[in-house]
């Protein structure tokens, strides 16, 4: 297949993340460009919380059922407001001041960066990430298209023996969206061309489209800023791209992706609500984007209360990231309040500060007591000053090249915060500065577990978490190089055309500044040494072979209908479900094992338990054994270890079928 033949795929994909969504939005008094704002996180919303719903009755998880289901609910959002509005008149949201032009540009060359970036890693468009999270990811795709159940209470049974389990599951019901109607047209359709069109849809209409809108209402609508911003953040490795080839972490992707539009929404509220220090000082003649409409501040809340589910079941810590700007933001608020022009009484005053400490000291205890335990012993921490030192340096670990323009931009911002009092933007980059430093440096192991626990202690989601929060002042430093650059031109002695030719000439000259050193020595080095690494198939792939997957693609015509395959799912064998259909006794490394899988994995080539094996073997159905004699590392102990499955007996086994290195097996021990 071509990248030109994923373009329907794509185009799907960008349908049902962006059109439910916005039939909501609409539904719910959003107008005019308003509706694009928040269309991807209610989208994601709708097919989470349906998802729940469907799988609790009974009804099949499908483009139709989802369909169906998300116009009930639209329909049911304007009868709604309808009945409101006899009472309270018509709410309505709409953006005022937001440019279509300079966003459409920056998306546009934002979208190119993402599109060469794609190709570039995955090189072909049915290419998957060998990795371990992306294991249980495609295979749970796979596991709703064969239940019919795509919800976060159910999709954790892939894993648990059947037990009640409970996983975020947002991602996996909208890429089974998109797999499951590929190939009602086309039954052939590999797995990897949903997730790819899944993650170009993601990429751009929700990551960067949200971040395009989040400049606009923090520097203005000026096309500078734009293709600046696009420059800038298209080309840096520590979001999204270190969440592909290093760990294939789609739903926290997801999740991280749709909170730009979520931020641009609480930005705009805060300064509804009376703070006009947050934003940066607009480019001379254009002002911010702002809300509008008829008493906005009502479809504003509810869309951002329908919002949260989406972002939550796509992955909870995304959620936190957006609660820690929205504290700060409302502690800005506060201080606004308090202290600037609109003061209040000293009893009012108390009141609420009491009530943002509290709410405060429970969010900082959800951080440590909500942490997901970790499946394996963290890392070690550093120290304090190589930590900082990374942080200073804009890498995502100690095993990543650095991205200084980052932290040029970082520090530049700071200063707009002293001179423009953006005391939200500040105070989220400086906690997550915090964070990022402790979690990576300790300076105790307990220290580190404690900041770093809710991302699981991983660097990549740490230092994505510290970006996020850092985007106001991102944006707010490049707002303030293209304001400088008018003002530059605007005092000499060229005519007005002239100067806004110059300004373009010298507006592409600076983003070529930015992004090229970014792509050249941060991101593309990092994405040429993982697609080799994690993605093109050859023998050196991680887990994978191109003769292994081949092989794993024929299993549905090898394996009879109903019968399992066993295989370490720490090597290839671990995608021969999501790539074959086949299913696994072992989906995926850690799973809770059932008695009969327990014999499997510490004793299936031992002939003094053969009885026992022949049992277990009965009971789950799965006579067929997957191995391959090519160097696969695999762990050696712990709770992902499988001992019994890499050491096999070809006494006890019948080849069936092979390609190169791999085998397909058949256990005969069992017939004699």
């Amino acid at each position: 297949m071509s990248w030109l033949l994923l373009s329907p795929l794509a185009l799907l994909a960008v349908a049902v993340l962006l059109i439910p969504g916005a039939a909501l939005g609409f539904a719910l008094g959003l107008r005019g460009t308003a509706v694009l704002l928040p269309a991807a996180a209610l989208s994601v919303s709708l097919i989470s919380l349906l998802a729940i719903g469907y799988a609790a009755i009974g009804v099949p998880w499908s483009l139709g059922s989802f369909v169906l289901g998300a116009a009930v609910v639209v329909a049911a959002a304007f009868g709604v407001r309808a009945l409101v509005s006899r009472r309270w008149g018509w709410f309505t949201l709409r953006l005022a001041k937001l440019n279509l032009g300079s966003l459409g540009a920056g998306l546009a060359i934002w979208a190119a960066l993402t599109g060469y970036t794609m190709i570039r890693l995955f090189r072909d468009p049915t290419a998957f990430i060998q990795s371990y999270d992306n294991v249980f990811h495609l295979n749970v795709v796979q596991y709703i298209l064969d239940t019919g159940k795509a919800s976060t209470f159910t999709i954790g049974s892939l894993t648990s023996a059947g037990q009640p389990s409970t996983y975020p599951a947002a991602w996996h019901g909208y890429a089974s969206l998109l797999l499951g109607t590929a190939r009602a047209v086309d039954p052939g359709i590999p797995i990897g061309s949903a997730v790819n069109a899944a993650t170009i849809a993601i990429v751009i209409f929700a990551w960067a489209l949200g971040c395009l809108a989040l400049v606009q209402v923090l520097a203005g609508g000026s096309l500078g800023v734009s293709v600046l911003t696009a420059a800038t953040l298209g080309t840096l490795y520590v979001f999204p791209w270190a969440f592909l080839p290093e760990g294939g972490l789609y739903p926290n992707l997801l999740g991280n992706s749709l909170l730009p539009g979520a931020v641009t929404l609480a930005y705009l509220i805060s300064a509804r609500l009376g703070e006009r220090a947050l934003a940066a000082r607009p480019t001379p003649g254009i002002e911010p984007v702002r809300l509008d409409g008829n008493r906005p501040l009502v479809p504003a809340f509810i869309v951002l209360a329908l919002m949260l589910p989406g972002i939550t079941l796509a992955h909870p810590n995304s959620t936190f990231t957006l609660l820690v700007i929205a504290l700060a933001l409302t502690w800005g608020l506060w201080f606004i309040w308090s202290f600037g022009t609109e003061q209040r009484g000293r009893r009012q005053r108390w009141i609420s500060l009491a009530v943002l400490i509290a709410a405060t000291v429970g969010f900082a205890l959800a951080w440590v007591l909500l942490a997901p335990p970790r499946p394996t012993p963290g890392r070690a921490p550093t120290n304090l000053v190589d930590a900082f030192w990374y942080l200073f340096q804009g890498a995502v670990s100690t095993a990543s090249l650095p991205a200084p323009a980052l932290t040029v931009l970082v520090v530049l911002g700071l200063v707009g915060a002293v001179r423009h009092r953006w005391i939200a933007a500040a105070a989220a980059a400086g906690f997550a500065s915090v964070v990022f430093v402790m979690a990576l440096g300790g300076p105790t192991g307990k220290a580190s577990t404690m900041a770093g626990a809710l991302f699981y202690n991983d660097t990549k989601r740490i230092a994505a978490f510290a970006l996020i929060c850092a985007l106001p002042l991102v944006i707010g430093a490049l707002g303030m190089i293209d304001r400088g650059l008018r003002a530059l031109l605007s005092r000499s002695r060229v005519s007005a055309g002239a100067a806004n030719a110059w300004q373009g000439v010298a507006v592409i000259v600076l983003a070529a500044v930015i992004a090229v050193p970014l792509q050249l020595w941060s991101l593309s080095p990092e994405i040429n040494y993982n697609s080799k690494r994690l993605v093109v198939l050859s023998a050196t792939t991680r887990r994978m072979s191109l003769n292994e997957y081949q092989l794993i693609s024929a299993m549905r015509k090898l394996v009879p209908a109903g019968e399992k395959v066993i295989a370490n799912p720490g090597g290839g064998g671990g995608f021969i479900y999501a790539v074959s259909g086949v299913p696994l006794v072992f989906p995926h490394s850690f799973v809770a094992d059932t008695p009969a899988m327990h014999q499997l994995r510490e004793s299936m080539f031992d002939p003094s338990q053969l009885p026992q094996t022949c049992a277990a073997m009965a009971e789950l159905n799965a006579h067929f054994y997957y191995h391959t004699n090519r160097k696969v590392t695999v762990p050696t102990h712990g709770a992902d270890y499988f001992p019994a499955l890499d050491k096999p007996k070809l006494s006890m086994l019948t080849l069936v079928a092979s390609n190169g290195p791999a085998g397909l097996y058949r256990f005969s021990a069992c017939d004699q």
